[in-house]
């Protein structure tokens, strides 16, 4: 089924399981604290510390339920989170499907020089294009850091069934195979 020279990579479905339990741990957690909020709104003990409660126990409600859909559809896809072919690559590991890229769009694929960075940047001929792709949350956060102004076609292995390690000089190794020289 996959053309000559086409690698296919799919979710880590170890890492969706990861999550699903994480998100698990926190609704407990959230669940505890406004268990114990309630225990000290009966006992009339109001202030700052039952504020602070109630908004810990929504953040944690908050970040299960965002951690747990994302865990879910992980292990319930059976698209690919990446494919890279003679042609291009088509990402869809990082939550935004950005399509296809043709290797002729792509300038460079590099990690960035942050500290401990497992992130692989695509750098592209016109990011705009693919910046309007995103939806409002991650334009807003890309434009809120500096480092992802160049282009917003950020890969992570984490997710994939792949290192990071054998991601990077895949990637460059299919660019530079297949760059179309002028």
């Amino acid at each position: 089924m996959t053309q000559s020279g086409e690698k296919i990579i799919y979710f880590s479905k170890v890492m969706a399981i990861i999550l699903i339990v994480g998100a698990i741990v926190f609704a407990a957690l959230g669940l505890k604290l406004f268990d114990r909020s309630l225990v000290e709104l009966a006992n009339s003990q109001t202030g700052i510390s039952h504020f602070l409660t109630v908004c810990i126990a929504l953040i944690c409600f908050t970040f299960s339920a965002g951690t747990g859909f994302i865990g879910f559809k992980m292990l319930l896809s059976a698209t690919p989170g990446l494919i890279l072919n003679n042609d291009g690559l088509s990402v869809n590991s990082n939550g935004v499907n950005f399509g296809f890229i043709p290797w002729s769009e792509i300038t460079a694929i590099n990690r960035p020089a942050l500290r401990m960075s497992k992130i692989i940047s695509i750098e592209v001929t016109d990011p705009e294009h693919y910046k309007q792709k995103c939806n409002a949350l991650i334009r807003a956060l890309n434009w809120l850091n500096p480092s992802s102004q160049s282009t917003p076609i950020k890969i992570s292995a984490h997710a994939l069934t792949i290192s990071h390690q054998d991601l990077l000089p895949l990637l460059q190794a299919y660019h530079q195979e297949n760059q179309q020289t002028p």
